[in-house]
């Protein structure tokens, strides 16, 4: 199996953003899982855990911020994206509460948005590692 730089998951409805997405993180060498709806999003992480995960907040059924109150509590380590193109400052104020590791608005910026995976993959490792040592 090929050595990747972490595992990412993409909940977004539209298929093109979750394609954009996904291209842009396998030439970087991460592996991607992508996904279209916050149910799907739990069902993805009740078998696997992930390093990041890019989710959008406005997607029909389940929204994005029940999605991030429930991995805040499933996969604590884990770490989240948020990226809409709602972005209001109480919107933000709430994701960050809730756990969000960072935010991004649509359109995003390539070289922006990876640089944030980088880091939040990086942040995951340093939390996975102080778990095991605790243990």
């Amino acid at each position: 199996m090929e050595k990747h730089k972490g595992l990412v998951l993409v909940v977004d409805d539209e298929d093109v953003v979750q394609e954009a997405l996904c291209r842009m993180l396998q030439r970087e060498l991460y592996a991607c899982v992508a996904v279209s709806s916050g149910e799907a999003a739990l069902e993805k992480t009740a078998v696997q855990e992930f390093d990041v995960v890019l989710l959008d907040l406005l997607m029909p059924g389940l929204p994005g911020m029940d999605v991030l109150r429930r991995l805040a509590r499933r996969q604590p380590r884990t770490q989240v994206i948020i990226v809409t193109s709602v972005l209001d400052s109480d919107t933000v104020r709430e994701a960050m509460g809730l756990g969000a590791f960072d935010y991004v608005s649509k359109p995003f910026n390539t070289h922006d948005l990876l640089g944030r995976v980088a880091k939040a993959v990086e942040k995951k490792r340093g939390l996975d590692a102080a778990g095991s040592a605790g243990t």
